[in-house]
């Protein structure tokens, strides 16, 4: 669900890379950075269900169930803290790969520069401020 809306993130970061760098073929990448962003989400989350599967066989009794409607519960019997941390990390862990692959994307081949964290993360700030902005100008009225 989250990675549904970092998606159209990723698109709107990767056309506005495009634009910057003045390509012919913008929306050839724009599926590129989210084709990227997808498989690269995919794999982690196999990744990430067969760290599951093998901590589930622990003798620690950590591990995961399948509820009645299919979905992986994770459970901890050593406490809440501990379960709760690896659920939140296992779920938000695959979503930061992607959009560090897809940044990887961005950088050495849309915008053809050095790979730094300041490139790799460049310009989303400036997309969210931009689109905060016209959501808060959009709720003005008309005088």
């Amino acid at each position: 669900m989250i990675a549904g809306i970092i998606i159209i993130f990723v698109a709107v970061w990767m056309y506005q890379a495009a634009m910057q760098a003045k390509t012919s073929n913008a929306f050839l990448w724009v599926a590129i950075g989210c084709a990227t962003f997808f498989v690269t989400q995919f794999l982690m989350v196999n990744f990430n269900v067969y760290i599951l599967e093998t901590l589930k066989d622990m003798p620690s009794g950590q591990g995961t169930d399948i509820d009645f409607s299919g979905e992986q519960v994770t459970h901890d019997s050593r406490g809440g803290a501990t379960g709760f941390l690896l659920s939140v990390f296992l779920e938000l862990f695959p979503i930061f790969v992607g959009i560090l692959a897809a940044g990887v994307v961005r950088t050495l081949f849309v915008l053809k520069i050095k790979p730094t964290p300041g490139h790799l993360f460049g310009g989303i700030g400036d997309m969210m401020k931009g689109m905060f902005s016209g959501i808060k100008e959009s709720f003005k009225t008309m005088e």
